[in-house]
């Protein structure tokens, strides 16, 4: 997945503030959508529709990361390479992972989730290679059998903080909304 017309030659040096953060570090979140009918939740086509067009306003996303051997100097080069956008499949409801007795009484703890909720993430190489070659930007769409599905979502810190990081989301989600109503939209959806 690339932005539709990436900027040639741009590379964007990261702030002073995160050039302190260890350069592998990522921000994770994982969003729990449970069904509200028995239309498919989260559709796959959609949400791959909606990411594409967050790529024309966060292109510098579709890079890697670039660490100069000498200076440490973190940039984002090769805009337009690519995110990976995953799909999974988990063979229990997410239910089996719910605290309390009752489906009104459900609470869900990360750590019960399949591997504390790694599993939901898209794959993550922390290494200094890994780093340099992977995208810095991941989404993972996983569907449980009862329908609901988690969206993991994985971003090098060195790109965005956690305000940021929450930001994109909200913008990703307007989107999504956006082309709910009306699937066709091509216009730039106007964001916060």
């Amino acid at each position: 997945m690339t932005a539709s017309t990436p900027p040639v030659g741009v590379a964007v040096t990261a702030t002073h503030v995160v050039t302190l953060v260890h350069f592998v570090t990522p921000i994770n979140a994982v969003w729990i959508y449970e069904p509200l009918s028995s239309s498919d939740t989260v559709p796959l086509e959609r949400l791959r529709n909606a990411i594409s067009r967050l790529l024309d306003y966060y292109p510098h996303l579709t890079g890697r990361m670039h660490i100069d051997p000498n200076t440490g100097v973190r940039t984002m080069t090769r805009i337009g390479s690519g995110i990976h956008l995953l799909e999974a499949k988990c063979d229990a409801s997410l239910q089996s992972f719910a605290r309390g007795s009752s489906k009104c009484d459900k609470q869900f703890s990360v750590f019960d989730l399949p591997n504390a909720g790694n599993a939901l993430l898209a794959p993550w190489d922390l290494s200094l290679g890994g780093r340099q070659q992977d995208p810095v930007f991941t989404i993972q769409r996983t569907e449980f059998t009862c329908s609901s599905v988690a969206i993991g979502i994985g971003l090098s810190l060195v790109v965005v903080g956690a305000g940021g990081f929450l930001g994109l989301y909200q913008d990703l989600t307007a989107i999504y909304r956006a082309m709910t109503i009306d699937p066709a939209i091509e216009e730039l959806v106007e964001l916060a």
